[in-house]
């Protein structure tokens, strides 16, 4: 590992599985965020979602979110099931970010966690169901991978995240250019940072080849979303805000 400091990686894991106990026990189990709740009803019966008899809330932008849902129901067979893993995909996330602190920045323990709660939306994510949980443990360790040895496998493995990513919600896809300046700033190739965009790529037409992904369908949403943002800043109260 090119990281400044060697860090065991049972500290990581075991911060990790801490942070997940924390965030499972003290989870929304009920929806009370409420989009939340429209998101997870559908996922109990998917097969209608398919099937066009249930309408799913913006199912083609975020379409293995529903999919990852309904197997953990299926798994389960109880919709804390699905509630629980955001609390799991943070805690997956927070380990990553844990590491890359404590091993690439040098940062001790205490620090890193501290630097962790300066953003307490990393935490706040994990305690109720969103569909930003998951793509956000895959970029994080794809962030992870591109920060270490800049080898072939790590390139793939990292552009496979990303693509991953974008698959559980479409608007995570802006994070690669981010990721890709990481990669060279950080000491990679041109050919490293090719290699993730063709694996990330690779991952989302494979999306688009099974079913996963309907493109048409997510520029859809994309732009009713717009449609509905401008109904909402053109209304007179909101304009009022607004002023």
């Amino acid at each position: 590992m090119s990281a400044r400091l060697h860090v065991r990686w049972w500290e990581s894991a075991a911060f990790g599985a801490l942070l997940f106990l924390i965030l499972a026990y003290l989870a929304d189990y009920d929806g009370y965020e409420g989009d939340d709740i429209n998101i997870v009803i559908p996922m109990l019966t998917l097969a209608e979602v398919h099937s066009g008899l249930i309408w799913a809330y913006k199912y083609d932008w975020q379409p293995l979110s529903y999919i990852l849902g309904a197997g953990l129901y299926d798994l389960f067979g109880t919709p804390a099931a699905i509630f629980a893993s955001s609390a799991a995909a943070m805690a997956l996330a927070t380990a990553a970010i844990y590491h890359l602190l404590r091993g690439w920045a040098g940062a001790d323990p205490i620090l890193a966690i501290a630097l962790i709660l300066t953003v307490p939306e990393i935490v706040f994510t994990g305690l109720y169901y969103n569909t930003s949980s998951a793509p956000i443990a895959c970029i994080a360790w794809a962030a992870f991978l591109t920060l270490r040895d800049k080898t072939t496998v790590n390139a793939l493995m990292a552009g496979g995240l990303i693509g991953l990513a974008a698959l559980f919600r479409v608007d995570f896809q802006l994070v690669s250019p981010l990721l890709a300046a990481i990669a060279y700033a950080g000491g990679g190739s041109f050919l490293h940072v090719l290699k993730m965009a063709a694996m990330a790529i690779a991952v989302l037409v494979a999306g688009i080849a099974t079913g996963i992904l309907d493109p048409v369908g997510a520029w859809d949403v994309y732009e009713f979303s717009i449609v509905q943002a401008n109904e909402l800043t053109g209304r007179q109260a909101w304009s009022g805000y607004l002023k």
